[in-house]
């Protein structure tokens, strides 16, 4: 079973949440928010926080998806990228030319 963390639960989060919902061997295990009120609004088996560098130190994580505003994107990619994770990330990943180039 594919194991993934969900970094936004928005728009975007939910439909991902639903997409993968109908898939055998792959599930969202985390989920992150930035606002406890927004996750308790999702139902489901998840387990949930409002500090995604929490789930840097998971190691049961195959994959993250990123689904988070534009200008977040950056800065959580990279925190991931550099722990190794396989990752999906909501386009743009970077909002400039300079972030592009670091």
């Amino acid at each position: 079973m594919i194991q993934l963390a969900l970094i936004g639960a928005g728009a975007w989060g939910k439909k991902y949440i639903s997409t993968l919902n109908s898939f055998n061997d792959c599930q969202i295990k985390y989920i992150y928010s930035k606002t406890a009120k927004t996750l308790q609004s999702i139902k489901g088996k998840y387990i949930k926080t409002t500090n995604y560098k929490e789930l840097l130190f998971k190691s049961d994580i195959d994959g993250v998806i990123i689904a988070t505003p534009n200008s977040t994107h950056y800065e959580i990619c990279c925190d991931f990228i550099k722990k190794g994770f396989n990752l999906l990330i909501e386009k743009p990943v970077v909002e400039d030319y300079n972030q592009s180039l670091k």
